[in-house]
């Protein structure tokens, strides 16, 4: 989990789930890191008919030519992608490497659940 613009964002693959005594909700980004816990998303997918899918059990999704692109602003608005490549181009700290490893990890994760839907 890493922090980009005052949210967190899990590692590729993973969801945020609230703790007991919260209302059952998956959900990424978040902000407050006490209510929720890292969960695996998995990989399974359920076709509901019309190019709906329910990927991980967790998640709606839809397919079609904007679904990587819808998927990936959910987690990083334009300005932030922007911002990771620009700051990992120019600096050599950790953190900049560490967020922009991350989004290249969600990219190809959702390559690969589109990939399946396709299927």
């Amino acid at each position: 989990m890493k922090k980009c613009n005052k949210k967190y964002i899990p590692e590729a693959g993973y969801c945020f789930k609230e703790k007991e005594g919260y209302a059952l909700q998956y959900t990424c980004p978040i902000e407050d890191v006490d209510r929720y816990e890292e969960i695996e998303i998995g990989t399974d997918i359920t076709d509901m008919g019309d190019n709906q899918f329910i990927v991980g059990g967790k998640f709606m999704v839809e397919l079609n030519d904007e679904t990587k692109k819808t998927l990936v602003n959910k987690l990083f608005s334009n300005d932030d992608q922007i911002a990771i490549i620009l700051n990992y181009n120019d600096s050599k700290t950790v953190e900049n490497k560490e967020l922009y490893n991350l989004m290249q990890n969600w990219r190809k994760w959702f390559s690969n659940i589109i990939k399946k839907l396709k299927e």
